[in-house]
């Protein structure tokens, strides 16, 4: 049986018009240097351009609160000046803290930019111990990296560093300090990039773009600034430094195509998933990793005390310690065996993750899908009431038979059953959406508004469906690191079979006086080398080749397929348009 994820990451499409689900990331069709294919997602062979403008080659961002930081042109380069300095800043009418920023506010100005353009940012630290910037998530030279000790000498007060590079790359990054990081950044040290791309379709453009940098804080009453050693319990929330009322609202036309970008550095408590399975595969991770702590552990020492007496008084005292060698002789192989497990742990949480985002996705297409085909049979119901009442109007004056009457209150009977399994319909896919949400009670009490979008009536990358679903499979990753945790727990069964035991430590004695010397014990696998331990480790070996290539198999299988599901999908739908729902198929 082939799983859902299976079927997502192959690329299935809409399976009805209540399900439509489109999730595939689509790789850049950009020709990649091998050192980066797998690592980045620019084009690292594309030069400097001429300097993007607003309006001509983007719509330029907006930030609720914020501001675009000013550059200057100097010979085709975008020049930038960033000011490190402390600020009074208001999170909202009555709240006031002393916090670090750029440029006179509190998070620092939005850095803007083109794919291609060449950008030259000057720093200056105006405040009281040494900075930095780290552009987070931009491709650039490592000289420029930002990182205190490291890449660059740290920005002392009074000093002024100047990065500079080219943009490789679009979409939204962030800048923040390298040193210190922790204790800067909770005191606001952050701010936003936005890097539009060169060449935007026409019919790609937006008219707005709004850019959101995300924040928690611990402010404590009666004190004047945040707390930085804070990393869990804050009271204050904010949307680009401020928090309601101040915040301001996001202004929109009806019809304008919007975007809304959002970015978090602060030391942020996640909003937990409330769905209880996937809290106890969260649990697998500290299982995995109290095996990987095991692995390591150090052999605790074995000490055997002998105590002798003797008849004239005497008491002999024998003392032997001893370190199981064998046990620090295998340890890699251990560790090995448990890292393999954790990498399987991580990867079984991540599809996990995958599966309840799959059938969130999907239940909630099917309860959209559910609320307008209930909304469609309560127009049935209306008009087939109508219909009926007509025909009873018509029956008494004797304008029509026994037969075309019962007719009509058939169908107005049928069309009043079919309303109740539309609704029946519909509260269980709401039940089956709080479910999957973690919600009961009160909290279950969600309303969901919109309406199914038009499915795709092409998709233009579906040809290799069958190499993107063996090449991004959960499934077939989480089975090789099964496979090789049992290939290296063989490794080591055999390895301890033949040695279950070395032992070395000091042997001390008194008689008439102490005497020391090493002492020395093995366990000779003399009728027993782990056998039954090595055999079974292979028998899980060959087992977990054997799932890896079986499930490779299916994956393909299920891939190939779905281009023809689609469009058959496609095809489906355009009949029911045009045949079965002609007003659709007009408007």
């Amino acid at each position: 049986m082939v799983s859902r994820r299976e079927l997502l990451l192959a690329g299935a499409a809409a399976a009805s018009t209540a399900t439509s689900i489109q999730g595939l990331r689509t790789a850049s069709s950009a020709p990649l240097s091998p050192r980066w294919a797998r690592s980045y997602s620019g084009n690292t062979e594309s030069a400097t351009l001429p300097p993007g403008e607003p309006g001509k080659h983007y719509t330029p961002v907006i930030t609720p609160n914020g501001a675009t930081l000013d550059f200057k042109l100097v010979d085709g380069v975008k020049v930038f000046h960033l000011v490190a300095e402390e600020v009074d800043h208001e999170f909202a009418p009555g709240l006031t803290a002393k916090c670090w920023g750029y440029n006179g506010r509190v998070h620092g100005p939005t850095i803007e930019a083109v794919e291609g353009d060449r950008v030259r940012i000057y720093v200056s630290n105006r405040l009281p111990e040494p900075t930095t910037v780290h552009w987070h998530g931009v491709f650039l030279p490592n000289g420029m990296d930002g990182v205190g000790g490291i890449t660059q000498p740290l920005i002392q007060p009074g000093e002024t560093f100047k990065y500079e590079w080219t943009f490789r790359q679009h979409g939204t990054f962030m800048y923040h300090p390298h040193h210190d990081e922790m204790t800067q950044m909770a005191l606001g040290l952050l701010g936003l990039i936005v890097v539009h791309p060169r060449n935007v379709q026409e019919d790609a453009r937006l008219d707005r773009d709004f850019a959101i940098l995300l924040s928690e804080w611990r402010i404590k009453p009666g004190t004047s600034r945040p707390d930085p050693n804070e990393m869990t319990d804050f009271n204050v929330l904010t949307m680009n430094a401020k928090a309601f009322p101040a915040t301001e609202p996001l202004v929109c036309m009806l019809g304008e195509r919007v975007r809304i970008r959002f970015g978090n550095l602060s030391a942020m408590d996640h909003h937990p998933i409330h769905n209880a399975d996937m809290q106890a595969a969260f649990e697998d991770l500290g299982v995995a990793r109290a095996d990987l702590v095991s692995a390591l552990r150090l052999p605790n020492p074995n000490v055997e005390l002998n105590v002798s007496f003797r008849r004239n008084k005497d008491t002999d005292v024998e003392v032997i310690a001893t370190e199981n060698l064998a046990t620090l002789l295998f340890m890699p192989l251990r560790n090995g065996v448990a890292n393999a497990g954790l990498d399987a742990a991580n990867v079984s949480v991540a599809a996990r993750a995958l599966d309840l985002a799959f059938d969130v996705r999907t239940t909630f297409y099917r309860y959209l899908a559910a609320d307008q085909v209930l909304e469609l049979r309560r127009s049935v119901v209306l008009a087939a009431s109508a219909s009926a009442e007509t025909a009873r109007s018509l029956h008494e004056a004797g304008n029509t038979t026994d037969l075309d009457f019962e007719n009509e209150q058939a169908l107005y009977d049928d069309a009043r059953l079919s309303l109740t399994q539309a609704e029946a319909e519909l509260a269980s896919n709401r039940e089956r959406l709080s479910a999957l949400l973690g919600l009961w009670g009160s909290g279950a009490s969600f309303r969901v508004s919109g309406r199914l979008a038009e499915p795709e009536r092409e998709l233009t990358d579906l040809n290799s469906l069958e190499q993107r679903a063996i090449g991004r499979s959960l499934d077939l990753e989480l089975a090789r690191h099964r496979f090789e945790g049992a290939a290296r727990g063989a490794n080591l069964a055999r390895a301890q079979g033949l040695l279950p035991r070395l032992g070395a430590g000091v042997h001390a004695q008194k008689s008439d006086g102490w005497e020391v010397g090493p002492a020395f014990n093995v366990e000779v696998p003399l009728f027993y080398q782990g056998q039954g331990e090595v055999a079974r480790a292979q028998a899980e070996a060959r087992r977990q080749t054997e799932l890896y290539d079986g499930l490779g198999v299916r994956i393909r299988s299920a891939a190939r397929p779905q281009r023809s599901v689609f469009q058959s999908r496609v095809s489906e739908r355009v009949i029911f348009a045009k045949y079965s729902c002609p007003a659709a198929s007009a408007s």
